[in-house]
Protein backbone atom coordinates (compact mmCIF):
# COMPACT_ATOMS: atom_id res chain seq x y z
CA UNK A 1 0.00 0.00 0.00
CA UNK A 2 1.68 3.08 -0.92
CA UNK A 3 1.76 6.61 1.10
CA UNK A 4 -1.11 8.47 -0.45
CA UNK A 5 -3.71 5.30 -0.24
CA UNK A 6 -2.25 4.93 3.11
CA UNK A 7 -3.13 8.51 4.20
CA UNK A 8 -6.49 8.46 2.64
CA UNK A 9 -7.64 5.77 4.66
CA UNK A 10 -6.13 7.32 8.12
CA UNK A 11 -8.06 10.87 7.01
CA UNK A 12 -11.18 8.44 6.11
CA UNK A 13 -10.97 6.40 9.76
CA UNK A 14 -10.57 9.63 11.37
CA UNK A 15 -13.72 11.52 10.01
CA UNK A 16 -15.95 7.88 10.50
CA UNK A 17 -15.03 8.06 14.10
CA UNK A 18 -15.90 11.56 14.36
CA UNK A 19 -19.26 11.38 13.02
CA UNK A 20 -19.41 8.38 15.53
CA UNK A 21 -18.64 10.09 18.09
CA UNK A 22 -21.08 12.80 17.52
CA UNK A 23 -23.92 10.77 16.50
CA UNK A 24 -23.87 8.88 19.98
CA UNK A 25 -23.65 11.96 22.37
CA UNK A 26 -20.47 10.65 24.10
CA UNK A 27 -19.70 14.17 25.09
CA UNK A 28 -21.94 14.12 28.58
CA UNK A 29 -19.69 11.07 29.14
CA UNK A 30 -16.36 13.28 28.86
CA UNK A 31 -15.17 12.82 25.15
CA UNK A 32 -14.60 15.97 23.10
CA UNK A 33 -14.80 15.19 19.54
CA UNK A 34 -13.57 17.35 16.74
CA UNK A 35 -12.05 16.28 13.07
CA UNK A 36 -8.76 15.08 13.48
CA UNK A 37 -8.99 15.04 17.14
CA UNK A 38 -10.50 13.87 20.27
CA UNK A 39 -9.86 13.49 23.76
CA UNK A 40 -11.74 11.93 26.60
CA UNK A 41 -11.41 12.97 30.50
CA UNK A 42 -12.50 11.57 33.23
CA UNK A 43 -12.54 12.36 37.36
CA UNK A 44 -12.78 8.13 38.04
CA UNK A 45 -9.20 7.51 38.59
CA UNK A 46 -8.43 10.71 40.34
CA UNK A 47 -9.74 8.93 43.96
CA UNK A 48 -7.46 5.56 42.96
CA UNK A 49 -4.37 8.09 42.27
CA UNK A 50 -4.83 10.23 45.46
CA UNK A 51 -5.20 6.35 47.57
CA UNK A 52 -1.63 5.16 45.74
CA UNK A 53 0.27 8.27 46.88
CA UNK A 54 -1.26 8.43 50.27
CA UNK A 55 -0.05 4.95 50.97
CA UNK A 56 3.50 5.22 49.90
CA UNK A 57 3.88 9.19 50.43
CA UNK A 58 7.48 9.14 52.08
CA UNK A 59 8.68 6.39 49.30
CA UNK A 60 7.14 8.81 46.58
CA UNK A 61 8.52 12.37 47.90
CA UNK A 62 11.86 10.66 48.67
CA UNK A 63 11.71 9.54 45.49
CA UNK A 64 10.50 12.71 43.78
CA UNK A 65 13.16 14.24 45.14
CA UNK A 66 15.80 12.29 44.01
CA UNK A 67 13.73 13.22 40.42
CA UNK A 68 14.95 16.57 40.53
CA UNK A 69 18.47 15.63 40.85
CA UNK A 70 17.71 13.65 37.25
CA UNK A 71 15.98 16.58 36.00
CA UNK A 72 18.65 18.88 36.52
CA UNK A 73 21.48 16.44 34.84
CA UNK A 74 18.22 15.60 31.77
CA UNK A 75 18.28 19.21 31.28
CA UNK A 76 22.02 19.61 31.01
CA UNK A 77 22.94 16.31 29.51
CA UNK A 78 19.66 16.91 26.61
CA UNK A 79 21.83 20.50 25.98
CA UNK A 80 25.19 19.49 25.40
CA UNK A 81 23.72 16.08 23.12
CA UNK A 82 22.30 18.97 20.75
CA UNK A 83 25.26 21.02 21.22
CA UNK A 84 27.61 18.38 20.43
CA UNK A 85 25.66 16.73 17.08
CA UNK A 86 25.49 20.08 15.81
CA UNK A 87 28.88 20.94 16.35
CA UNK A 88 29.75 17.34 15.04
CA UNK A 89 27.94 17.49 11.63
CA UNK A 90 29.02 21.14 11.11
CA UNK A 91 32.60 20.03 11.45
CA UNK A 92 32.08 16.15 10.56
CA UNK A 93 34.00 14.89 13.48
CA UNK A 94 33.93 10.62 13.46
CA UNK A 95 30.89 11.38 15.60
CA UNK A 96 28.76 12.68 13.62
CA UNK A 97 25.39 11.13 12.35
CA UNK A 98 22.18 11.75 10.61
CA UNK A 99 19.72 13.23 12.63
CA UNK A 100 17.14 10.22 13.42
CA UNK A 101 13.54 11.09 13.99
CA UNK A 102 10.82 8.63 15.58
CA UNK A 103 7.28 9.99 13.83
CA UNK A 104 4.71 7.15 15.09
CA UNK A 105 2.78 6.74 11.71
CA UNK A 106 2.31 2.95 10.83
CA UNK A 107 2.48 2.42 7.23
CA UNK A 108 3.85 6.04 6.69
CA UNK A 109 6.84 6.25 8.81
CA UNK A 110 7.37 3.16 10.50
CA UNK A 111 6.60 -0.03 9.23
CA UNK A 112 3.71 -2.42 10.15
CA UNK A 113 5.79 -4.69 11.64
CA UNK A 114 7.35 -2.49 14.08
CA UNK A 115 4.21 -0.36 15.11
CA UNK A 116 3.17 -2.90 17.32
CA UNK A 117 6.26 -2.47 19.51
CA UNK A 118 6.07 0.93 18.85
CA UNK A 119 2.51 1.70 19.95
CA UNK A 120 3.03 -0.99 23.01
CA UNK A 121 6.19 1.85 23.97
CA UNK A 122 4.39 4.88 23.33
CA UNK A 123 1.63 3.68 26.11
CA UNK A 124 3.65 2.30 28.73
CA UNK A 125 5.77 5.79 28.43
CA UNK A 126 2.51 8.20 28.50
CA UNK A 127 1.06 6.10 31.12
CA UNK A 128 4.10 6.38 33.14
CA UNK A 129 4.59 9.94 32.46
CA UNK A 130 1.85 10.75 33.53
CA UNK A 131 1.20 8.60 36.56
CA UNK A 132 4.56 10.28 37.99
CA UNK A 133 3.48 13.84 37.57
CA UNK A 134 -0.30 13.05 39.20
CA UNK A 135 1.44 11.12 42.43
CA UNK A 136 4.00 14.23 42.60
CA UNK A 137 1.34 16.53 43.05
CA UNK A 138 -0.84 15.00 45.35
CA UNK A 139 1.80 14.19 47.59
CA UNK A 140 1.98 18.26 48.49
CA UNK A 141 -1.66 18.29 48.51
CA UNK A 142 -2.10 19.30 44.96
CA UNK A 143 -5.80 18.25 43.39
CA UNK A 144 -6.24 16.95 40.00
CA UNK A 145 -8.66 18.11 37.68
CA UNK A 146 -9.13 15.12 35.58
CA UNK A 147 -7.17 12.18 33.81
CA UNK A 148 -7.63 11.28 30.18
CA UNK A 149 -6.18 10.00 26.77
CA UNK A 150 -6.17 11.80 23.84
CA UNK A 151 -5.60 11.15 19.72
CA UNK A 152 -4.48 14.45 17.72
CA UNK A 153 -4.64 13.20 14.04
CA UNK A 154 -2.09 10.33 14.13
CA UNK A 155 -0.63 10.73 17.47
CA UNK A 156 -1.84 9.75 20.63
CA UNK A 157 -1.17 9.94 24.76
CA UNK A 158 -2.49 10.29 28.18
CA UNK A 159 -2.46 13.07 30.47
CA UNK A 160 -3.26 14.64 33.99
CA UNK A 161 -4.77 17.70 34.97
CA UNK A 162 -3.32 19.35 37.76
CA UNK A 163 -4.93 22.44 39.51
CA UNK A 164 -2.09 24.86 37.97
CA UNK A 165 -3.66 27.81 40.04
CA UNK A 166 -2.54 26.51 43.38
CA UNK A 167 0.17 24.81 41.89
CA UNK A 168 1.76 28.12 40.95
CA UNK A 169 0.71 29.27 44.88
CA UNK A 170 3.31 26.33 46.40
CA UNK A 171 6.53 26.22 47.20
CA UNK A 172 9.58 26.09 44.81
CA UNK A 173 10.47 22.43 45.51
CA UNK A 174 7.07 21.11 44.99
CA UNK A 175 6.81 22.62 41.59
CA UNK A 176 10.52 21.06 40.59
CA UNK A 177 9.31 17.42 41.90
CA UNK A 178 6.05 17.94 39.94
CA UNK A 179 7.61 19.15 36.11
CA UNK A 180 10.66 16.94 36.79
CA UNK A 181 8.70 13.64 37.88
CA UNK A 182 7.62 12.71 34.30
CA UNK A 183 10.81 12.47 32.59
CA UNK A 184 12.57 11.36 35.65
CA UNK A 185 10.29 8.08 35.86
CA UNK A 186 10.92 8.03 32.08
CA UNK A 187 14.68 7.56 32.64
CA UNK A 188 14.35 5.12 35.56
CA UNK A 189 11.83 3.32 33.24
CA UNK A 190 14.52 3.20 30.52
CA UNK A 191 17.10 2.44 33.09
CA UNK A 192 15.17 -1.35 33.86
CA UNK A 193 14.65 -2.10 30.58
CA UNK A 194 18.15 -1.73 29.48
CA UNK A 195 18.95 -3.89 31.98
CA UNK A 196 16.29 -6.50 31.04
CA UNK A 197 17.26 -6.58 27.67
CA UNK A 198 21.55 -7.07 28.64
CA UNK A 199 20.49 -9.70 30.91
CA UNK A 200 17.60 -11.31 28.85
CA UNK A 201 17.02 -14.52 29.98
CA UNK A 202 15.34 -13.42 33.38
CA UNK A 203 12.39 -11.71 31.38
CA UNK A 204 11.61 -15.41 29.57
CA UNK A 205 12.16 -17.60 32.19
CA UNK A 206 10.85 -20.15 33.91
CA UNK A 207 9.00 -19.84 30.60
CA UNK A 208 11.57 -20.66 28.41
CA UNK A 209 15.19 -22.66 28.32
CA UNK A 210 17.32 -19.88 29.42
CA UNK A 211 20.50 -21.14 26.66
CA UNK A 212 19.74 -21.20 22.58
CA UNK A 213 19.50 -24.58 21.08
CA UNK A 214 18.76 -23.01 17.70
CA UNK A 215 17.90 -19.87 15.62
CA UNK A 216 14.41 -18.42 14.90
CA UNK A 217 13.98 -17.53 11.59
CA UNK A 218 12.42 -13.97 12.11
CA UNK A 219 12.38 -12.34 8.69
CA UNK A 220 13.48 -13.57 4.63
CA UNK A 221 14.75 -12.17 1.47
CA UNK A 222 12.84 -12.48 -1.22
CA UNK A 223 13.75 -15.13 -3.46
CA UNK A 224 16.68 -15.73 -1.16
CA UNK A 225 18.85 -18.99 -0.60
CA UNK A 226 16.93 -20.26 2.26
CA UNK A 227 13.17 -19.24 1.22
CA UNK A 228 14.21 -21.09 -1.89
CA UNK A 229 14.95 -23.52 0.08
CA UNK A 230 11.41 -23.95 1.89
CA UNK A 231 12.20 -22.34 4.95
CA UNK A 232 9.80 -19.64 6.04
CA UNK A 233 9.36 -17.13 9.18
CA UNK A 234 8.90 -18.73 12.62
CA UNK A 235 10.89 -21.95 11.62
CA UNK A 236 14.11 -23.19 13.66
CA UNK A 237 17.57 -24.39 12.15
CA UNK A 238 19.13 -26.48 14.71
CA UNK A 239 22.31 -27.54 12.82
CA UNK A 240 23.91 -27.33 9.92
CA UNK A 241 25.57 -30.29 8.27
CA UNK A 242 25.29 -32.22 11.65
CA UNK A 243 26.90 -29.04 13.89
CA UNK A 244 24.61 -27.63 15.79
CA UNK A 245 23.61 -23.92 15.65
CA UNK A 246 22.94 -22.58 18.95
CA UNK A 247 21.72 -18.98 18.69
CA UNK A 248 23.02 -16.13 16.69
CA UNK A 249 26.50 -16.68 17.07
CA UNK A 250 26.78 -20.40 16.46
CA UNK A 251 25.59 -19.67 13.27
CA UNK A 252 27.49 -16.89 12.55
CA UNK A 253 30.65 -18.78 13.00
CA UNK A 254 29.39 -21.72 11.11
CA UNK A 255 29.02 -19.61 7.98
CA UNK A 256 32.49 -18.14 8.70
CA UNK A 257 34.23 -21.48 8.17
CA UNK A 258 32.34 -22.17 4.43
CA UNK A 259 32.24 -20.47 1.03
CA UNK A 260 29.92 -19.09 -1.43
CA UNK A 261 27.66 -22.13 -3.55
CA UNK A 262 27.92 -24.55 -0.64
CA UNK A 263 25.39 -27.06 -0.26
CA UNK A 264 24.11 -26.95 3.61
CA UNK A 265 21.93 -29.78 5.08
CA UNK A 266 19.39 -27.93 7.53
CA UNK A 267 17.82 -29.44 10.56
CA UNK A 268 14.60 -27.89 11.12
CA UNK A 269 11.55 -27.98 13.31
CA UNK A 270 10.17 -29.18 9.94
CA UNK A 271 12.57 -32.00 9.14
CA UNK A 272 15.81 -31.83 6.83
CA UNK A 273 15.96 -29.14 4.22
CA UNK A 274 18.79 -28.31 1.92
CA UNK A 275 20.16 -24.93 1.32
CA UNK A 276 22.80 -23.99 -1.10
CA UNK A 277 23.77 -20.64 -0.29
CA UNK A 278 24.78 -17.49 -2.44
CA UNK A 279 26.97 -14.69 -2.18
CA UNK A 280 26.78 -11.81 0.25
CA UNK A 281 26.29 -8.62 -1.56
CA UNK A 282 28.21 -6.85 0.02
CA UNK A 283 31.59 -8.95 0.76
CA UNK A 284 32.08 -11.93 -2.59
CA UNK A 285 33.81 -13.92 0.27
CA UNK A 286 31.11 -14.67 2.55
CA UNK A 287 28.19 -17.03 2.37
CA UNK A 288 24.72 -15.69 2.35
CA UNK A 289 21.05 -17.36 3.80
CA UNK A 290 19.20 -14.27 3.43
CA UNK A 291 17.35 -14.56 6.60
CA UNK A 292 17.11 -12.44 9.63
CA UNK A 293 17.47 -14.54 12.83
CA UNK A 294 17.22 -14.42 16.54
CA UNK A 295 18.63 -16.70 19.24
CA UNK A 296 16.43 -20.09 19.75
CA UNK A 297 14.64 -20.53 23.46
CA UNK A 298 12.73 -23.87 23.87
CA UNK A 299 8.97 -23.08 25.36
CA UNK A 300 9.27 -25.23 28.15
CA UNK A 301 5.54 -25.67 27.48
CA UNK A 302 3.90 -26.35 24.20
CA UNK A 303 1.22 -23.85 24.93
CA UNK A 304 4.14 -20.85 24.55
CA UNK A 305 4.64 -19.97 21.25
CA UNK A 306 8.08 -20.06 19.98
CA UNK A 307 8.30 -16.23 18.56
CA UNK A 308 7.64 -14.66 22.04
CA UNK A 309 10.94 -14.18 23.26
CA UNK A 310 11.84 -12.68 20.24
CA UNK A 311 8.81 -10.03 20.25
CA UNK A 312 9.47 -9.05 23.89
CA UNK A 313 13.21 -8.12 22.79
CA UNK A 314 11.94 -6.18 20.13
CA UNK A 315 9.15 -4.41 22.54
CA UNK A 316 12.45 -3.92 25.38
CA UNK A 317 14.28 -2.47 22.39
CA UNK A 318 12.13 0.13 20.97
CA UNK A 319 11.32 0.94 24.76
CA UNK A 320 14.49 1.50 25.76
CA UNK A 321 15.43 4.00 22.47
CA UNK A 322 11.91 5.70 22.86
CA UNK A 323 11.86 6.16 26.93
CA UNK A 324 15.38 8.04 27.03
CA UNK A 325 14.74 10.23 23.83
CA UNK A 326 11.75 11.29 25.53
CA UNK A 327 13.28 11.54 29.20
CA UNK A 328 16.23 14.14 27.40
CA UNK A 329 13.69 15.93 24.76
CA UNK A 330 11.31 16.67 27.24
CA UNK A 331 13.44 18.20 29.63
CA UNK A 332 14.89 20.51 27.40
CA UNK A 333 13.72 24.25 28.36
CA UNK A 334 11.36 24.79 25.57
CA UNK A 335 7.77 25.78 25.95
CA UNK A 336 5.50 23.86 26.50
CA UNK A 337 7.81 21.21 27.87
CA UNK A 338 8.50 20.49 30.96
CA UNK A 339 12.09 21.73 31.21
CA UNK A 340 10.94 25.05 30.53
CA UNK A 341 9.04 24.86 33.63
CA UNK A 342 11.29 22.88 36.00
CA UNK A 343 14.31 25.82 34.55
CA UNK A 344 11.65 28.79 35.30
CA UNK A 345 11.24 27.11 38.94
CA UNK A 346 14.60 26.93 39.12
CA UNK A 347 15.63 29.91 38.21
CA UNK A 348 13.01 31.21 40.97
CA UNK A 349 15.34 29.03 43.29
CA UNK A 350 18.09 31.34 42.75
CA UNK A 351 16.50 34.54 42.52
CA UNK A 352 16.64 35.70 39.56
CA UNK A 353 14.36 38.33 38.43
CA UNK A 354 13.65 38.35 35.31
CA UNK A 355 12.19 34.76 34.67
CA UNK A 356 10.47 35.63 31.42
CA UNK A 357 13.64 36.96 29.04
CA UNK A 358 15.91 34.30 30.75
CA UNK A 359 13.20 31.67 29.30
CA UNK A 360 12.54 32.97 25.79
CA UNK A 361 16.43 32.83 25.43
CA UNK A 362 16.72 29.26 26.45
CA UNK A 363 13.51 28.42 24.16
CA UNK A 364 15.23 30.36 21.16
CA UNK A 365 18.94 29.12 21.75
CA UNK A 366 17.17 25.37 22.23
CA UNK A 367 15.59 26.23 18.61
CA UNK A 368 18.22 27.42 16.72
CA UNK A 369 20.34 24.53 17.78
CA UNK A 370 17.86 21.55 17.03
CA UNK A 371 17.24 23.36 13.58
CA UNK A 372 21.08 23.20 12.91
CA UNK A 373 21.09 19.61 13.46
CA UNK A 374 18.01 19.62 11.02
CA UNK A 375 19.67 21.64 8.26
CA UNK A 376 23.44 20.06 8.55
CA UNK A 377 22.23 16.94 8.43
CA UNK A 378 20.14 17.09 5.58
CA UNK A 379 23.14 19.44 4.21
CA UNK A 380 25.52 16.18 4.89
CA UNK A 381 23.75 13.28 3.83
CA UNK A 382 21.05 14.42 1.87
CA UNK A 383 17.89 13.35 3.66
CA UNK A 384 16.51 12.93 7.72
CA UNK A 385 16.13 9.50 8.53
CA UNK A 386 12.83 7.78 10.11
CA UNK A 387 13.78 5.46 12.76
CA UNK A 388 10.98 2.21 12.60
Amino acid sequence: MDSATTSLLYLLAWFTLYIIFRASGLEKRGVTAKPLYFIYRSTRLNKALERLAMRGRMFWRVSANIGVAFGVGLMILAVYSLARGAFALAFKTPEATPISVLVPLPGLTISWENSPYIMVAVVILAVTHELAHGIASLIDDIPLKSAGVFSLLFFSGAFVEIDDQKLEKTGHSTRLRVFAAGSSVNLVTWLIVLILMYSFIPSISPFYDTSPSGVLITDLIEGGAAQTAGIERWDVVYALNGTAVAGYEGLSSYLSSIKPNSLLIASTNKGTLTITTRTHPSNSSRPYLGVSVFNYYAPKLPIFPVAFPFHLYQLERWMATIMIAVALFNMLPIAPFDGDKFLASMLRVFGVKRIKEARTLASMLCLIIIGLNFVLSFWRYGSIEFLG
